[in-house]
């Protein structure tokens, strides 16, 4: 497995109208590397609509021990 990368599974599912008679249900995965990125995830939940949402991305890096001399 890559070290510089890790794999986020994003799963959701919300109402699209006020009676509740659609529901958006989304699961994903995908690999990205350490650091900051933004995700655009765009699925099928309806026939041909579509939903896109964007998810910000926040992974750390292993932490590095430092010393001050």
């Amino acid at each position: 497995m890559d070290r510089e990368k890790r794999t986020i599974k994003v799963v959701g599912e919300d109402h699209l109208d006020e009676d509740g008679d659609v529901w958006a249900h989304f699961e994903r995965e995908f690999t990205v590397p350490y650091g900051y990125d933004m995700k655009r995830v765009s699925c099928e939940f309806y026939k041909d609509m579509f939903l896109t949402i964007e998810i910000p991305i926040i992974l750390f890096p292993k932490k590095e021990t430092q010393r001050s001399i």
